[in-house]
This record gives structure tokens, C-alpha cells and sequence, in this order.
């Protein structure tokens, strides 16, 4: 969607042959399938398992050759590919789309600086809405991790423990909050 306004309001003209209904459709296929070829992995190796207390969670069951090595190409690959990615995406044209906006009206016209102070408002809530909503959840993604590959070493005790009763509610918390994003 940024991509598109970026589009439709930096090169209206030379992206009207591009932004048909034929090349959304093309689009969102594209889009779903390269979302089926990201999950596939979940499909494949992602299974329940008991907890000491009786519970059930699920949990990734990677291949037993390298576990840890698996675990880690996937946090940071979900981290990249579902945050970072999308961040400097969203950043990089709407960054162009106001530089666009300013430089083309006439800054001296008071008429002018309103709609584009709005503009600049909103899509600063866009971005801000989807920081806010999905950076609890990579950083209780990426603790996650760096627990169950034991990278963190305390002689005091398991700060991944210690650790569990604030990480279920942050993790429910970001949960809410990746719910209420889309």
C-alpha cells in the first residue's frame, strides 16, 4: 500500500499503466504465495509439546542436525523479511512521497501547507501504528530465542525463567497488538 501511494502521487502519470486492477490482482497473488512459501516451514515442522505443568504450546521441531542453527536463521529471518523490511519500505516512500508533496506546492500559499500537514500526520500514524504494534512482539520473538539457544549464561540462575511470567504478558500483549493491526 505505501508502494502505491508512492506511486500514484510521485508518478501519476507514468504509473497509470501499471496500477490497473489486472496488476492488483497479479499482486496479491504474488503476495499470497510468497506468504504460503514463508510458512511453509511452520507447516512443516511446527508441532505440540508438553509442558512440565500439563500444558500444551506449540513449538518448532526443527531438523535434529543443527536445531539451534535453524532457530536462529528463522528469528532473524521472520525479523527482516515481517519488521525490518517493511519499516524501511514504508519509510523510504513515504519519505519521497512528502519530499514530493513539499517540493512541488508553492511553500508561500498558505492553502497548500494544510492538506500536506495532514498528509504528513497520517502517514507518520501509519508507520507509528505499525512500529508500535509489532515491535513487542520481534523483541519477545528475538528474547525467545536467545533463551531456547541458551546464548544467555547467568550463574545467579535462568534469566529465561525468571523471565517467564512478564514474557507471557508481553507476549499476549503484542499478540493483541499484531491483531489489532491488520
Amino acid at each position: 500500500m505505501s508502494i502505491d501511494r508512492y506511486l500514484a502521487i510521485v508518478h501519476p502519470l507514468s504509473s497509470i499503466r501499471y496500477r490497473t486492477i489486472k496488476n492488483a490482482w497479479v499482486v496479491c497473488i504474488l503476495t499470497w504465495c510468497v506468504c504460503i512459501v514463508i510458512m511453509t516451514p511452520y507447516w512443516m515442522y511446527a508441532r505440540t509439546a508438553s509442558q512440565r505443568d500439563g500444558t500444551a504450546s506449540c513449538r518448532m521441531f526443527w531438523p535434529h542436525s543443527n536445531n539451534l542453527a535453524y532457530e536462529w536463521f528463522w528469528t532473524n529471518f521472520q525479523l527482516i523479511i515481517g519488521f525490518v523490511l517493511p519499516i524501511l519500505i514504508m519509510v523510504f516512500c513515504y519519505v519521497y512521497l512528502l519530499r514530493h508533496l513539499i517540493v512541488e506546492n508553492v511553500p508561500s500559499q498558505d492553502v497548500t501547507k494544510r492538506p500536506i500537514r495532514k498528509v504528513t500526520v497520517m502517514l507518520f500514524i501509519v508507520t507509528m501504528v505499525f512500529i508500535t504494534c509489532w515491535t513487542p512482539y520481534h523483541i519477545m520473538r528475538y528474547v525467545f530465542a536467545v533463551c531456547s539457544c541458551n546464548l544467555i549464561t547467568n550463574p545467579l540462575g535462568n534469566p529465561c525463567r525468571d523471565f517467564l511470567s512478564p514474557y507471557h504478558i508481553i507476549h499476549m500483549s503484542s499478540g493483541l497488538l499484531k491483531l489489532g493491526s491488520s
